[in-house]
């Protein structure tokens, strides 16, 4: 590339910015007065909603209650990413926070930690205001991403974290030390740098980071992003001894087939709104058919059920059925018999965690889900 090739180069490049930025001044100026009143709008729907906030109740970890967030964008049009979103997560309870990239779930967690504090709506932790800095006393947090300082070592990164929530200096030491036996870190790794680390060794740094304060809430941010499969099993078996030993834990995933092993309770976020939360026991039974039955012969019995007025579907390995009590159930084992055919296998229908979610969320972009 010549001298002049470069000259007209940079000329164009300086015009184009100019242009773009007198476009983004003018647009923004000619849309302000219709923004500003949008934004009232907004900002008065949402605080409307917070009349509606109650005291929850002495069992919840974590009460969010109305939560609305605003933002703009590049012109000063005015947006909620989170619209009047309410869920509850119990004490002892492990919950998956699931949605979409974009959905809001990031956004809600930095709400809880009080990162934003422009929020509407209100969080309660333990049953303290968010806002009080005392909620943060008993969560430990784990983000997206993993950034550590190049000059420092491992032990003196956690021994910092531990001093920063008052622990005594030689016991902050003891604690250190225990974390990092217990995780499987030898002595070795005392004075490396984190950042020398694998994806896998770095997300261990993270939990024991959140851990140092002994938490009674743990909240994950995608754990397990950018961790192979043997990485990402065994740091959510570590999730799930937590659990077992009374920790609550709030985790955000796409990951549905994982998270399906091991959470007890979630919430499902789109487009800043929650579609559908609480208890997968409940969730996961089958909507219309509690009941699922393989035969040898299916179509053949799925006809003879047909006329005794079960509610039924036939699919191509199986039948569903819906079984109100004790009685329905008897005469579909003697209609069998009758038949002469053999029913294989009788067991509740259940939905997948998946299934659940592609039920619930409209967005066709799903390909971020495994």
């Amino acid at each position: 590339m010549n001298g002049n090739t470069t000259e007209n180069q940079n000329t164009y490049n300086s015009n184009h910015k100019s242009k773009k930025k007198k476009f983004f001044s003018i647009d923004f100026l000619k849309n302000l007065p219709k923004n500003i009143r949008a934004s009232r709008v907004i900002k008065q729907q949402a605080k409307e909603l917070e009349k509606d906030i109650v005291t929850p109740n002495s069992n919840d970890a974590i009460s969010v209650q109305h939560l609305s967030k605003i933002f703009t964008n590049i012109v000063g049009t005015p947006f909620k990413v989170l619209d009047d979103v309410n869920f509850v997560v119990k004490k002892g309870e492990f919950h998956g926070f699931i949605g979409n990239n974009g959905a809001g779930k990031t956004t809600t967690i930095r709400l809880i930690l009080n990162y934003y504090q422009d929020g509407f709506g209100k969080i309660f932790i333990n049953g303290i205001d968010s806002k009080n800095k005392r909620s943060k006393d008993k969560i430990g947090y784990i983000p997206e991403i993993s950034v550590f300082p190049k000059n420092i070592t491992i032990f003196e990164y956690l021994y910092f974290f531990a001093t920063l929530s008052n622990i005594d200096k030689k016991k902050a030491e003891i604690k250190v030390e225990q974390l990092m036996t217990k995780y499987g870190f030898s002595k070795d790794f005392f004075n490396k740098s984190a950042d020398k680390l694998s994806s896998g060794q770095k997300k261990k740094i993270l939990l024991m980071q959140a851990l140092i304060n002994d938490p009674e809430i743990l909240i994950l941010d995608e754990p397990t992003a950018n961790l192979d499969p043997t990485a990402r099993n065994e740091f959510f078996e570590v999730i799930k001894q937590l659990h077992k030993e009374g920790k609550t834990i709030l985790i955000s995933s796409h990951i549905l087939t994982e998270l399906e092993k091991y959470i007890d309770s979630f919430t499902i976020l789109e487009n800043g709104k929650v579609k559908v939360s609480g208890k997968i026991a409940d969730k996961l039974k089958g909507k219309d058919f509690n009941y699922k039955i393989q035969t040898t012969n299916n179509s053949q019995f799925f006809e003879i059920l047909s006329k005794e007025k079960y509610k039924l579907h036939l699919l191509k390995a199986s039948i569903l059925i819906e079984i109100k009590d004790a009685k329905a159930k008897t005469k579909l084992f003697t209609l069998a018999e009758n038949s002469k055919i053999e029913i294989i296998s009788f067991a509740e229908n259940k939905l997948s965690l998946d299934e659940i979610y592609l039920e619930n969320v409209k967005t066709k972009d799903t390909e971020n889900y495994e």
